[in-house]
């Protein structure tokens, strides 16, 4: 679905999404396993909304972040990195540029979500949660483990 969407790809690309994908939300499933401690532990309960929510916004800071760095190198950024790496720079000096950028833009629509929230509106696993019957001290506690989780 990432690939999909991108105007540019190359060979390999959707191992490089996949891993990332893996390790990210995989960590921070992990990290989410250890604070909520879900009786089971597969309790689709807790599973469902917190794979859901971590799964769909990391595919749109992979999809934009990606994006942004294939489109850059194709736009031209090319010459830059080449000419950093012809003068000895490493290819992580070369990439800084549209790393830095690709991470900026990934991170907008996380960042757009957390200004607002509680403000605006009332995230779905919390509101969930109330109309289900649960205190809304532990609603707020599991949407601010959500929203750490999105952000990192």
């Amino acid at each position: 679905e990432v690939k999909a969407r991108m105007l540019f790809s190359y060979e390999g690309l959707t191992g490089v999404i996949a891993m990332a994908l893996g390790v990210g939300v995989g960590l921070n499933m992990i990290m989410c396993l250890y604070f909520v401690q879900p009786d089971p532990i597969w309790s689709p309960i807790y599973s469902i909304p917190m794979w859901g929510m971590t799964l769909g916004n990391a595919l749109s800071a992979v999809t934009l972040g990606t994006g942004n760095v294939l489109e850059g190198l194709a736009g031209g950024e090319l010459k830059n990195v080449e000419t950093i790496l012809c003068h000895g720079g490493t290819r992580w000096e070369a990439m800084r540029p549209l790393i830095s950028e690709a991470l900026r833009k990934g991170l907008i629509p996380c960042i757009n979500q957390m200004n607002v929230i509680g403000l605006v509106y009332l995230p779905g696993m919390m509101t969930g949660q109330l109309l289900g019957g649960s205190s809304a001290t532990q609603a707020c506690y599991y949407q601010m483990l959500i929203m750490f989780m999105i952000a990192s």
